[in-house]
């Protein structure tokens, strides 16, 4: 008869408790609007800032955030809306471009603005060379 061995169990009991260790999610609600009407489609992408790509000090929170996705990607609805699932605490990267289905722009076009750890405030970059340029509003939907 030969012994059991232990590494198959532990390792679903790993599978299933590891994503329960993740960092805690928070959900945001942006309005998008061109300044006259709501902008449908648009592609929005929210990075968090702040996480590391080398999970040093080795942890299971450290773990599961290398191996958790850092980026989210979303379209806006008819209504301008978009709800993104970001990591509560942590300030994030939010980046927009214009519905691909539109005119094609003359220039390229990204709109960029910065979302505070505690997701009530919404600012656009502090430096002028990087200010966004105009077509693309953005707001927290309280």
């Amino acid at each position: 008869m030969r012994p059991r061995s232990a590494i198959g169990p532990a390792l679903t009991l790993a599978a299933l408790v590891l994503p329960a260790c993740g960092p805690a999610r928070t959900s945001v609600t942006l309005r998008l609007d061109d300044g006259a009407a709501p902008v449908a489609r648009a592609q929005v992408r929210a990075v968090a800032l702040g996480l590391s790509p080398v999970p040093l000090p080795v942890s299971l929170e450290s773990l599961s955030q290398s191996a958790a996705q850092t980026g989210v990607v979303a379209l806006s609805d008819d209504r301008g809306l978009v709800t993104l699932s970001l990591y509560a605490g942590r300030s994030h990267l939010i980046e927009v471009l214009p519905p691909a289905d539109g005119p094609p722009p003359e220039q390229p076009r990204l709109w960029r603005w910065y979302l505070d750890e505690h997701a009530r405030d919404l600012r656009e970059p502090f430096r002028a060379d990087e200010r966004n340029p105009p077509g693309m509003r953005a707001a927290l939907v309280r």
